[in-house]
């Protein structure tokens, strides 16, 4: 599992973020090409600064595998969407939500801004293809053409098409403004996972579960080249900004880069071990950035991992199947915590009470306590330092302005140093189980939103103003509101 930033002069690795173990599943570079997105199976989304190539920013976005991102044509907002069938939009300056869309059935697969940044083009599980207000999350548009899963969506350069790519073996050309469907591209052996439009909208290039990248025009809906190279399933196509290139990944591990004009293959990329899921070139046509996934996460097809039915839901729950829910929120494996928010959104009252005798408002930190925590990291003792450095970071988020604090102030120099340390780690580390049964018991207190859903959250929403499940708490009753 790894993000790659290569150059195309050279065809050289220039470097490798440190990004987490967990498979990444998507990327999207800002505009500018300072900030790389990387969406991942365990439902956090991770924010890099390019310039330092350092983890400044992450967030649990989805209660289940990230499976799309797109920033905004202005780079102030981030798209994202995932297996629990949400689409969120965030602020990119303080990575906080603003806003979600919600209607699709199922998992959200892809999600495109268009070129103005007004409208956002999502495709899911359900086999739809959906326009929304991007400043509103209000739907707009439905188009159902398809007959499975749509997996890639993209909007043409001019704003006037939509493409998607499904598992029905068909890419789908639609009129903006219309909804009309105006080409149905044929021609694929196998499921298609990825559409991309040169920059100038006069070619698309897709591909899929057929080992081979096809390139269509778009005025005819004609094939004009068909890539072979590829050694397995192709999971990502992006054309360089000149166009003159277009760069595609695999199931192999490979990335290939090709001519747009003669279809001859300009160079093959190797160095990822996984599954190349993502691709994205930055704004200069200079660097290449790819993501791969492990090989044990790549899904042959749309898993309806937000609604299994091998696992039948019984009619009534049992004190056991409460207490094994509440431990499954917190569980890193996304599918068992999607199937416990499915087991108490089958039995809304029991799960409310359930959640209103486990969750209690957040205690503010004590303050001196924590400092006494702060002043120890410089401690001649090294157990002392490891013992407060270790409890500093089980604090996790809601420690976060204290250290902040302590790093503007301290006049010591080594205090400096260790705080901004413990802090960067403090941001990059994974969530803790306990984070996720807060965000997850939140969601869905939020879409429940009965009478006692909603008193709860008042009460979770006058704990520590610091405090994530707070936080969380605020957030939604203000979704609720809306």
């Amino acid at each position: 599992m790894s993000i790659r930033i290569w150059s195309l002069a050279s065809g050289l690795q220039l470097s490798q973020l440190p990004a987490s173990q967990i498979p990444i599943s998507c990327v999207s570079l800002s505009p500018d090409g300072r900030w790389l997105a990387a969406g991942a199976e365990d439902g956090v989304v991770r924010l890099w600064d390019l310039n330092t190539e350092r983890l400044c920013r992450q967030a649990v976005a989805h209660a289940g595998p990230v499976k799309g991102l797109a920033f905004a044509p202005d780079g102030k907002s981030l798209a994202s969407c995932g297996a629990d069938g949400f689409i969120k939009v965030w602020e990119t300056a303080s990575f906080t939500e603003l806003r979600r869309c919600v209607g699709h059935k199922g998992s959200v697969l892809c999600i495109s801004y268009s070129p103005t940044g007004e409208h956002l083009v999502s495709g899911g599980e359900d086999a739809s293809v959906r326009v929304w207000l991007a400043a509103t999350g209000q739907a707009i548009a439905r188009w159902e053409r398809h007959h499975q899963a749509v997996e890639s969506v993209a909007c043409s350069p001019e704003g006037s098409q939509v493409a998607s790519g499904s598992w029905d073996r068909t890419v789908r050309l639609w009129d903006f403004s219309s909804g009309a469907q105006v080409q149905k591209l044929i021609g694929h052996n196998g499921g298609v996972k990825c559409v991309a439009f040169s920059p100038d909208g006069t070619l698309l290039a897709s591909g899929g579960g057929e080992e081979h990248v096809r390139i269509w025009q778009v005025d005819t809906g004609k094939q004009k080249f068909q890539l072979r190279g590829h050694s397995g399933v192709v999971l990502a196509v992006a054309f360089s900004p000149s166009g003159a290139l277009l760069a595609a990944g695999d199931s192999q591990g490979r990335l290939h880069l090709w001519e747009v004009a003669s279809g001859r293959e300009e160079r093959c990329l190797n160095g990822h071990r996984g599954i190349v899921s993502a691709l994205t070139f930055f704004p200069d046509g200079k660097y290449l950035c790819s993501a791969s996934l492990g090989a044990a996460s790549l899904e042959v097809r749309p898993q309806r991992s937000t609604m299994t039915a091998k696992t039948p839901i019984p009619a009534a729950l049992s004190p056991a199947d409460l207490d094994a829910a509440w431990e499954d929120l917190a569980e890193t494996d996304a599918r068992r915590a999607l199937r416990a928010q499915r087991l108490l959104a089958a039995h809304p009252e029991a799960a409310v009470n359930l959640l209103a005798h486990r969750l209690k408002p957040a205690l503010p930190l004590k303050r001196e306590a924590v400092s006494q925590l702060i002043v120890k990291l410089l401690d001649p003792d090294p157990s002392e330092r490891n013992r407060a450095r270790t409890t500093l970071l089980q604090l996790g988020q809601q420690v976060e302005p204290l250290l902040e604090e302590h790093r503007q102030n301290a006049k010591d120099e080594g205090l400096r140093a260790e705080v901004g340390d413990l802090l960067t780690e403090l941001r990059s580390a994974p969530p803790t189980p306990e984070m996720l049964r807060h965000l997850r018991a939140v969601d869905f207190l939020a879409r429940h939103a009965s009478e006692g859903a909603i008193a709860l959250l008042r009460n979770l929403a006058t704990g520590a103003p610091e405090a994530l499940l707070t936080q969380e708490a605020k957030s939604a009753l203000l979704r609720i509101q809306r």
